[in-house]
């Protein structure tokens, strides 16, 4: 990226997520060493084997008064071109095929595309009722549209990463601002 000077990478073993917990977490936790492991669900092993698709393991954060769940975040890392499967959320796996969209065969212009510069975030993607709150289904799953992430491609590496982090909130407890 020209205008942030961000330096391309092109093995994901080169990145490196610093443990930077403070001296009162135990030394154990201050040891923990955070690293992308090639993501490769056994359902869908097939269809990543291949691919430079990696899941950095994230955390959960949670109130401290009384343990209630605030959010998880994981990282995410997709090489150049990848198509990280069309989703939903309607449950925790991929969707499956007897949707309107198959995971990893639905082609690019079923899509509208929407590009992100680094260092941008994209505004929510669920569904939101009149009082700025997640529209829920039956099952308390939030309702999304189906989406996916496609990493660009540029001719001019070899390899590339597309890399972010996703926050899953929530939904009892999310409310956004007008």
């Amino acid at each position: 990226d020209d205008v942030h000077n961000i330096q391309r990478i092109d093995d994901i073993r080169k990145v490196t997520i610093e443990n930077s917990l403070p001296e009162y977490y135990s030394p154990e936790a201050r040891q923990l060493a955070f690293q992308f492991v090639k993501y490769n669900r056994n359902e869908l092993k097939e269809n990543f084997q291949d691919r430079e698709f990696y899941n950095l393991k994230g955390f959960e954060i949670s109130f401290s008064d009384n343990d209630e769940h605030l959010f998880y975040a994981q990282l995410w890392a997709a090489g150049k071109g990848v198509n990280a499967g069309a989703l939903n959320h309607a449950s925790d796996t991929f969707a499956n095929s007897k949707q309107v969209y198959d995971p990893l065969t639905t082609p690019v212009s079923a899509f509208e595309k929407l590009e992100l510069p680094s260092f941008h975030k994209h505004d929510p993607l669920w569904d939101i009722n009149v009082q700025n709150k997640a529209v829920l289904r039956n099952d308390n799953t939030v309702v999304y549209p189906w989406h996916k992430w496609q990493s660009g491609i540029n001719r001019c590496l070899n390899q590339s990463f597309n890399i972010w982090m996703a926050f899953e909130f929530n939904n009892q407890l999310s409310t956004l601002s007008v």
